[in-house]
């Protein structure tokens, strides 16, 4: 099986998204399935992010942003680099690690190219835009998981 696997956020950061997108991958790795990632690179500046993960994974980086007051965290601007990626790979299945930016691109990607693809929330984006103060992006992020 071909998955691909799009995360909100990824190396070289370490939170409950990475640590679970990389047991996924250790998982497809051990099991004889081919994995490629798409998520953000690190903010400008940071460390940059991988460009291959276990033993033959891809990683393909994202131009990403900072948040105003969350600087931990770069948010991932879709770029056609997302879409290619899953046209050029053809997975059978897009797995969504904790959509919202990235997570939301590569549904409507993976929609147009008529690959299944199966959303895991992990992140409660609306309470974390919230603790930060993000009062609009709480609510659209509220209006976003309502879905």
């Amino acid at each position: 099986m071909r998955v691909a696997l799009a995360a909100e956020s990824f190396l070289p950061q370490v939170n409950g998204v990475v640590n679970s997108v990389l047991r996924v991958i250790d998982h497809l790795e051990r099991t004889g399935h081919e994995a490629v990632v798409i998520a953000p690179d690190s903010a400008r500046g940071a460390e940059r992010g991988p460009r291959m993960v276990g033993r033959r994974t891809p990683v393909h980086l994202l131009p990403s942003v900072k948040v105003p007051g969350v600087s931990s965290l770069p948010v991932g601007v879709p770029a056609p680099v997302l879409y290619r990626t899953l046209r050029d790979f053809e997975p059978d299945v897009v797995h969504l690690a904790s959509p919202f930016v990235v997570g939301g691109a590569a549904a409507v990607a993976a929609r147009r190219l008529d690959i299944p693809s199966v959303a895991v929330f992990q992140t409660d984006i609306a309470g974390f835009a919230g603790a930060y103060r993000l009062g609009i992006a709480s609510r659209a992020a509220w209006r976003y998981t309502r879905r």
